[in-house]
């Protein structure tokens, strides 16, 4: 149902660089419903249709020099690589995506980019997992908001690392408190 849903959504979105009339939506939405579609077709078994649809999410982003929209497009494409297990693409979507968030102001796009900049520098062996942990909680602590909403999402990447750095009760703990909140939320 969201998939499908998303993509009406896509399909009806009009895409201009500034509403041509008092009707049009004065917020990009076609860039933000493109990276939601692709985590949704990534959930549904499609990782091509997934990893299609978060770089058209990013170009689309571009092509509107919406940074806001950028910086979430660029943490979407992220995350889509890191399950794809291509690290390497991950973390360069990653790095562009922080410093787009950096230009919008954008602390969710920070906190999302930011996150998964260091599981893929973990599986890249470029930070050790310990070292990891600690620069997610300070990203975490600075850039994410205090809705739980999101919470569920962050600690499914601390608790992957929680494991990769040996502490595997942490990571247990993380992913306990990950299912509660998607729970309540």
């Amino acid at each position: 149902e969201a998939e499908s849903g998303l993509a009406e959504g896509v399909a009806s979105t009009t895409v201009t660089t500034s509403p041509s009339s008092s009707d049009s939506p004065s917020f990009p939405y076609g860039p933000l419903l493109l990276s939601n579609l692709a985590q949704v077709e990534w959930l549904v078994g499609r990782p091509d249709a997934a990893l299609k649809s978060a770089l058209e999410s990013v170009s689309l982003a571009t092509s509107l020099e919406d940074p806001f929209t950028l910086a979430l497009g660029l943490a979407a494409a992220a995350n889509v690589q890191m399950w794809r297990r291509d690290a390497t693409a991950a973390l360069d979507l990653a790095q562009r995506g922080m410093a787009a968030s950096l230009e919008a102001g954008s602390g969710l796009g920070m906190a999302r980019a930011a996150i998964v900049f260091h599981l893929a520098s973990v599986a890249l062996d470029r930070t050790p997992a310990s070292v990891a942990l600690g620069e997610i909680e300070a990203s975490l602590s600075a850039h994410s908001s205090a809705s739980r909403t999101g919470r569920a999402y962050y600690l499914l990447f601390v608790a992957d690392i929680a494991a990769r750095a040996g502490q595997v009760e942490r990571a247990l703990a993380e992913l306990r408190e990950a299912f509660a909140v998607a729970k309540e939320c």
